[in-house]
């Protein structure tokens, strides 16, 4: 990859963060270190000159001439897209745009609310939420402890069996699972719980899922093209291994976290919440040693196509 090219990869990915017309800051700078780790050069420009409106998509996908390369920015704008677990109508119209301009072909178009297999993917949030009761209950109901801690073993299994795979979009399935591992243990509690708690909740605890996302997904893209390209960029390739444990860790503790939330009927302050995440972490880290197999037994499962979903 020459200077000009990694310019558009950065610039696409960046148009992408935005183009919810939010213009999250905290996306913005995880990609922007995220590409520097990565030896990008230029940032600070690509970074003014989407702030100044004069980037267009057409422009940079013309800065792209191999189809892996292409392909690479497509995935990149999906995987931005979908980093908070909500695609909103804003970043459906910034997709096809961005398909147009590069080029891809119309079946393409099948993956902006499809971007891995049906098998990768809980429940959309929009399923779960339809299933919710209408009233939130006063006091907390008493839920069954140990079916949640399977419930939580089983997501965090799972979560990290997708950074095994070697399909880069399959990390995309990792937000919309811890969503919805929240509202499962909200609702067993007897709480409402929509996408919009689920985030709030983890925000509290310091957790931003979506530039968690973005950074896990394209440091994975960004070292695959590292290894077929080279051209300086080695900095921030991935071990496969640390990403799963650190994954199934955070859904481990997103897990407890929420058990110990609505449990206490929403009672937790923030200092309380922040101390149990960073608990739970720690053992969500011993718990990923004792549990690697089954993590690759699952990887092995999904890679083949089987169900195995919790």
């Amino acid at each position: 990859m020459n200077s000009r090219e990694h310019e558009a990869l950065a610039t696409i990915g960046l148009l992408a963060a935005q183009s919810d017309g939010r213009r999250d800051r905290t996306e913005r700078d995880v990609l922007t270190a995220t590409f520097e780790s990565f030896g990008i050069a230029g940032i600070a420009s690509v970074n003014a000159h989407v702030a100044l409106g004069t980037a267009t998509l057409e422009e940079e996908a013309q800065a792209l001439v191999t189809p892996e390369l292409r392909t690479a920015a497509w995935e990149l704008a999906l995987g931005v897209c979908h980093a908070d677990g909500v695609l909103t109508p804003a970043e459906r119209a910034f997709l096809e745009q961005l398909r147009v301009a590069l080029g891809m072909p119309a079946e393409h178009a099948a993956q902006v609310d499809a971007p891995v297999a049906p098998h990768l993917l809980p429940a959309p949030m929009s399923a779960i939420e339809a299933a919710f009761p209408a009233a939130t209950p006063a006091t907390p109901v008493l839920a069954d402890e140990a079916a949640l801690d399977e419930t939580i073993r089983q997501a965090a299994v799972f979560a990290a069996a997708l950074e095994l795979l070697p399909q880069g979009l399959a990390t995309l399935g990792i937000v919309p699972l811890q969503l919805k591992l929240v509202a499962d243990i909200g609702t067993a509690y007897g709480h409402r719980v929509d996408a919009g708690h689920a985030k709030e909740l983890l925000a509290t605890v310091g957790l931003g899922l979506g530039g968690q996302a973005i950074d896990g997904f394209a440091r994975r893209l960004l070292g695959r093209l590292a290894g077929r390209f080279g051209g300086g960029m080695i900095g921030g390739v991935v071990d496969a291994a640390t990403g799963a444990a650190a994954t199934f860790a955070a859904t481990w503790a997103i897990g407890e976290v929420a058990k110990s939330w609505y449990a206490s009927g929403r009672a937790l302050d923030r200092a309380d919440l922040e101390s149990r995440f960073a608990g739970a972490l720690d053992d969500g880290r011993a718990a990923f040693e004792r549990m690697r197999g089954s993590v690759e037994a699952q990887a092995r499962t999904l890679g083949a196509g089987g169900p195995g979903r919790p």
